[in-house]
């Protein structure tokens, strides 16, 4: 069952990330504890970083639904949207993971969960090790996918190719296309 139900609006945010706001239900099992959830549909609004928007392009509503479902779970007893051992140990049960994709968004939200009130939109930021990786390199986003896809590894590995050509250039002076 999906949650998502439809894709309200896109556009690009003054510091160029992607803004999706999308309409998604509310899991039967948050009805009755907070108030605010006890409707059907509410909206989130996810800030995709540059990396996430390009490695996940293909998928708007799969990202959704991970970034959703992540949100929604409970496994530490935690509240709706609310993870008690992120907050007191610096852990975090919402695991978010995409079906067929090696690297896992970064979800952390935008706002405090406690001062929302609907019909605002839950605003959640999502990036991935792609962007942090790209930033430490001082690369776009998509040249360390690239590298990601031509030697199936991951991002880390990606960043380390990359580091190791950089030294390879520096010491032979040949540049590797």
């Amino acid at each position: 069952m999906s949650y998502v139900r439809t894709l309200l609006s896109e556009h690009e945010s003054y510091n160029w990330e992607t803004v999706r706001r999308y309409q998604v239900e509310v899991p039967q099992s948050w009805r009755g504890i907070d108030p605010r959830f006890d409707t059907d549909l509410i909206t989130i609004e996810l800030s995709l970083s540059e990396g996430a928007k390009v490695y996940y392009q293909d998928t708007p509503y799969v990202l959704a639904e991970a970034v959703w479902l992540s949100r929604t779970r409970r496994q530490c007893g935690c509240q709706p949207l609310r993870c008690n051992g992120a907050d007191w140990n610096g852990e975090d049960c919402r695991r978010c993971d995409v079906l067929y994709y090696r690297e896992s968004p970064i979800v952390k939200e935008a706002i405090n969960i406690t001062y929302w009130m609907p019909p605002a939109p839950i605003v959640l930021h999502v990036s991935t090790r792609i962007d942090q990786a790209a930033d430490s390199l001082w690369q776009h986003p998509s040249k360390i996918i690239a590298i990601m896809n031509e030697e199936s590894v991951s991002a880390r590995w990606a960043k380390e190719i990359i580091k190791e050509r950089r030294q390879s250039v520096e010491t032979t002076g040949i540049k590797r296309t």
